[in-house]
């Protein structure tokens, strides 16, 4: 099975339950983004068995590193030219949204920020 089921298996057999998981894949690796919550020994026996995995090179817990945190939501919403399509766009405009994708019958909107941002 592939390394994203590998990684998951690990998470769910110590009943981690992952909050956030970002896949960022080249040719000859991929880089895995993972936020679970836990005590720091909990997570320091998470970092360890994912150690063991095949083809792993490298766990790092960033706990208490530098970082920036970012949440996004994806909105796809129906909504033909016109006046309905112009409703969209005015909430999208009131939320801080932006027009992400248009087709012919939907609207997708992106609203981005910080976690704890209201």
């Amino acid at each position: 099975s592939g390394l994203i089921n590998r990684v998951a298996g690990v998470c769910a057999r110590r009943g981690a339950n992952i909050e956030s998981l970002a896949v960022g894949l080249t040719q000859d690796k991929a880089l895995f983004t993972i936020v679970v919550n836990g005590s720091s020994s909990y997570v320091a026996t998470l970092v360890k068995n994912l150690s063991k995995l095949v083809n792993v090179r490298f766990v790092e817990d960033l706990t208490t590193s530098k970082r920036v945190e970012r949440e996004m939501v994806l909105f796809k919403v129906s909504a033909k030219a016109g006046a309905e399509r112009s409703e969209v766009f005015q909430l999208a405009s009131v939320f801080r949204a932006k027009i992400n994708d248009v087709s012919e019958t939907t609207t997708t909107l992106l609203v981005a920020g910080d976690p704890g941002k209201p």
